[in-house]
C-alpha cells in the first residue's frame, strides 16, 4: 500500500511537470481582429547574454486571426508587437500568456497570464489619450508617405514633406508627453514591477533628460534595480548620457568608417577643404530612392567643393550592394552602418551618434566641421542654400 502511495505521488509530480511551462520559457498566443488582418506580426524583446544586451526579433504568421510566439526569458521584459503600420508596447515574462488585439483600437489590447496584468492595465488607462493620438496620426503619416512615393513632381513632394514634418513634430510632442507621463507613473508606483521597464523606454526615447530619469531610477527599491529590466534601464540611462549630439550649430561628431571601395573615410579629414553632405538612407526607403537623382545632380554641380558621404541603414549587406549597383552610386563614398546588426543594443553606429530617426536625413557640414543644416529632402529651399554657399 505504501509503495502504491509513493508511486502515485511520483506520477502526479511527473504529470504536473509535463503540463507546466519551463521556468525560463514563454508562450504568447494571440488573436487579432478588426479590418484587414496582417499576414505577419513581429515581436521584439530584450535579454542579456555574456554581459551584453540584445534585442530579439521574431515573426509569426497570422492564420485565421491567430498567431503564436515561443521563446526563453530570464524574467519580466519590455516587448513590442508590430503589425502593418501599428505596434503595441507590453510586458512579457516566462509564462503562458494570451493576447487579444482589436486593430481599430490596438492601444486597448488585452494581455493575461503575467504577474503584472493589473499594473499594465492601470498604465494603459493613464496613457490612453497619447496612444490614441499616435495611432490616428501615424496612420495619416503612412498615407502621406505613400503619396510621396507615387509622385515625381518636386513641388508636390515639397508640399507633402512639409505636411509630414508637421505631423512628425506633433507625434514627437505626443511621444514626449507620454514618456513624461511614464516618469510620473513610476514616481507614484516605485514598487511596481513594470517601473524599471518604463524607465528603460523613456531613456531609449531620448525625449526626457537623463538626469530626470536617473533621479527617478534611484528611488526604486534595490530588488527592482537588480531585476532584468532594472539592469537594462540603468545601462540605457548611462548610454543616453554618453551619446553625442548632432544639431545645427554643433561640431559634427567625427567618425572613421571603411567605404565600399575599401577606403578609410574619416569625417574630420575634410575640414578646411570641402563642405560635406552626410546622406542617411536605405535601399528599402522609398523617399530615399526618390532623392537619388537630386543627389547625382548635386554631385555633378558641386563636385570638388562639396563631398557627399552616403551612409546606409541597411541591415542586409546584399540589399545595400544591389541598391548601389542598381542606382549607380559609386561616384561618391558609400558606407554601410552595420551597428546593431547582431541585435546588440549598445553598439553605437553613425546614425545613433547623429540621432537619425527618419530616412532620408541629410546633414550639411561646413569647412570648419560645424553642422549648418539638417534636411529631410532636397527642395527649392535646400538648393538655394547650396547655391549661395558654393557659388
Amino acid at each position: 500500500m505504501k509503495k502504491n502511495i509513493i508511486f502515485l505521488t511520483l506520477l502526479l509530480i511527473v504529470i504536473a511537470s509535463c503540463n507546466k511551462t519551463p521556468s525560463d520559457t514563454f508562450v504568447l498566443q494571440g488573436t487579432i481582429e478588426g479590418g484587414e488582418l496582417p499576414d505577419t506580426v513581429y515581436l521584439s524583446y530584450y535579454y542579456s547574454q555574456d554581459n551584453e544586451w540584445y534585442e530579439k526579433e521574431d515573426t509569426a504568421k497570422v492564420v485565421d486571426g491567430k498567431f503564436t510566439f515561443t521563446g526563453k526569458l530570464d524574467g519580466l521584459t519590455y516587448a513590442y508587437l508590430d503589425f502593418d503600420n501599428d505596434y503595441i508596447q507590453m510586458f512579457i515574462e516566462p509564462s503562458n500568456m494570451e493576447l487579444h488585439i482589436d486593430k481599430e483600437q490596438s492601444y486597448m489590447y488585452k494581455l493575461s497570464g503575467t504577474q503584472v496584468d493589473k499594473e499594465n492595465q492601470e498604465l494603459q488607462e493613464e496613457v490612453i489619450s497619447y496612444s490614441k493620438f499616435w495611432l490616428e496620426n501615424s496612420t495619416i503619416v503612412s498615407d502621406l508617405f505613400k503619396q510621396l512615393n507615387s509622385t515625381e513632381n518636386l513641388r508636390v513632394r515639397d508640399s507633402l514633406m512639409n505636411i509630414i514634418r508637421n505631423h512628425s513634430e506633433k507625434l514627437t510632442l505626443n511621444a514626449k508627453g507620454k514618456h513624461l507621463k511614464y516618469i510620473d507613473f513610476v514616481s507614484r508606483h516605485t514598487r511596481f514591477q513594470i517601473s524599471p521597464a518604463l524607465l528603460f523606454s523613456v531613456a531609449r526615447s531620448e525625449l526626457v533628460s537623463s538626469d530626470t530619469i536617473l533621479s527617478v531610477y534611484n528611488s526604486l527599491p534595490e530588488e527592482l534595480k537588480t531585476s532584468l529590466m532594472g539592469k537594462l534601464a540603468y545601462r540605457q540611462i548611462i548610454y543616453q548620457q554618453s551619446k553625442g549630439m548632432a544639431s545645427a550649430g554643433d561640431i559634427a561628431p567625427d567618425f572613421t568608417k571603411t567605404d565600399l571601395s575599401g577606403n578609410n573615410i574619416k569625417l574630420s579629414d575634410f575640414r578646411d577643404k570641402k563642405y560635406v553632405l552626410l546622406d542617411f538612407w536605405a535601399s528599402w526607403c522609398g523617399p530615399c530612392v526618390k532623392e537619388i537623382p537630386n543627389l547625382k545632380e548635386i554631385y555633378n554641380k558641386y563636385n570638388g567643393r562639396l563631398q557627399i558621404l552616403s551612409i546606409s541603414a541597411d541591415e542586409n549587406k546584399d540589399d545595400w550592394l544591389q541598391a548601389v549597383e542598381k542606382y549607380q552610386l559609386k561616384e561618391w563614398p558609400q558606407i554601410l552602418d552595420l551597428a546593431h546588426s547582431d541585435g546588440r543594443l549598445f553598439d553605437i553606429g553613425i546614425s545613433d551618434v547623429y540621432k537619425v530617426e527618419f530616412l532620408p536625413t541629410v546633414f550639411l557640414i561646413d569647412k570648419q566641421g560645424k553642422i549648418i543644416a539638417r534636411w529631410a529632402n532636397f527642395g527649392e529651399e535646400q538648393r538655394t542654400m547650396l547655391d549661395n554657399l558654393l557659388k
